[in-house]
């Protein structure tokens, strides 16, 4: 709420508090308010209401073969990963299949109908290598599994016929959301493999703000009406939130079929991390995995149209030609990691990220809207509402809060 004052009522914050930083700024830029267990509470109870979850309603007669699942926030570096991983000729790495969070090939396509279209091509792609087939046949495919309601599994288990001895690798940052997507890879795979791919909380944070991530949050859960976060504020949540999940799952995961590694290792030091995540999956070293950006036609980098881009970090190639280190800390730059809330900085923390600064300091801002808590106000019924008041308004409404509480002391 502080961040929304500072950036949309920016003349009245500046009449009441000159000495107020940031004031005016893009909200994305600035440290808004904190994101603590409230709202990472109120934001799990959004997506729930927003999105209810079906549970699998067929019967699992058999599972699937062992799979390899990449787990991560988006943003966290896990498009590169992937491709890494693509470099090795035992594992069958493609872009975001998009499967885990649903029952049917037709709730799907239902629950994605007014979705971007790039979001749906990472499974079309991948029938396209998977079969060896044309653009043209793969969504022909993809239309008789929508139509005939085929189950998921189903998919996968098709996949993986076709795969013979390879290893199928879904990388699909959106499952880490939901706590239930990922119990469902325990409940189709027979002993699945996990990496757990981490990112410094600040580094995934500016990433997703960069890219307007947030646009990405509302498009999937069809939210037309303002959120009461702001779009760092969501970065943090969509961290947190993500990480939480993961961890959660991994409370019923022997360790022995989970392996963590750190984005900022994977472009420091590539080597070492690829060979520790061959030795986890029980494969031999391949040298081609450090190689991301050589022979891109075998790492289906492409879209499903040769002018298209893939389904995941949509500057992969554009941007860079071989794995960079400093990508790891360019955030360091723009943020500071001041404004990061407990329950990310105990994540942080237990990740073995030890660089946070101190939390920054109360603002007068944040004093005022700490007021209006105590004076038990709902702070996010003011807030979808202020848009509504005039700037005139809105000074007042800070005055007559300072005022109480100046006088109740």
């Amino acid at each position: 709420l502080a961040g929304y004052l500072r950036s949309h009522f920016a003349e009245a914050v500046l009449r009441l508090h000159p000495d107020e930083p940031n004031v005016g700024e893009r909200e994305v830029d600035e440290p808004s308010a904190e994101v603590g267990e409230q709202e990472v509470s109120d934001v799990r109870r959004l997506v729930d209401m927003l999105a209810p979850i079906k549970p699998i309603n067929y019967p699992i007669r058999k599972k699937n073969r062992r799979a390899v699942f990449l787990l991560s926030p988006p943003r966290s570096g896990s498009t590169l990963f992937r491709v890494m991983l693509a470099g090795h000729d035992r594992l069958f790495s493609p872009p975001e299949l998009e499967l885990l969070c649903f029952n049917t090939l037709t709730d799907r396509r239902d629950e994605y109908a007014n979705v971007p279209g790039q979001w749906l091509e990472g499974l079309v792609r991948t029938v396209m290598e998977t079969h060896g087939c044309s653009v043209e046949a793969a969504r022909q495919r993809m239309q008789d599994w929508e139509q005939n309601g085929t189950p998921i599994q189903e998919v996968y288990r098709e996949f993986q016929e076709q795969l013979g001895d390879r290893i199928l690798v879904d990388k699909t940052p959106s499952y880490a959301g939901r706590l239930p997507f990922l119990e469902r890879a325990e409940e189709l795979f027979d002993e699945p493999l996990y990496l757990h791919l981490l990112r410094h909380p600040c580094g995934m944070i500016r990433s997703y703000t960069d890219y307007n991530m947030h646009e990405a949050f509302q498009i999937r859960f069809k939210v037309d009406e303002p959120i009461p976060f702001s779009p760092r504020q969501i970065a943090e949540l969509v961290w947190v939130v993500s990480h939480q999940n993961i961890l959660k799952l991994f409370e019923k995961v022997p360790a022995a079929r989970r392996h963590r590694v750190r984005f900022e290792d994977a472009v420091g030091r590539p080597e070492a991390t690829m060979r520790g995540v061959c030795d986890f999956l029980g494969l031999d070293y391949q040298s081609e995995m450090i190689y991301p950006y050589d022979h891109p036609e075998r790492k289906m980098v492409d879209g499903v149209v040769s002018q298209d881009r893939m389904h995941g970090d949509q500057k992969f190639l554009v941007k860079h030609k071989a794995i960079d280190p400093k990508v790891a800390n360019a955030w360091r730059e723009h943020l500071t990691g001041d404004f990061l809330g407990g329950p990310a900085r105990a994540l942080a923390a237990a990740f073995g990220y030890d660089d946070l600064p101190p939390k920054r300091q109360e603002s007068a801002v944040d004093a005022v809207v700490a007021e209006i808590s105590n004076q038990a106000l709902d702070a996010r019924e003011l807030l979808a509402n202020l848009d509504q008041l005039s700037d005139q308004e809105v000074e007042r409404l800070l005055m007559q809060v300072v005022d109480g509480g100046n006088a109740s002391r």
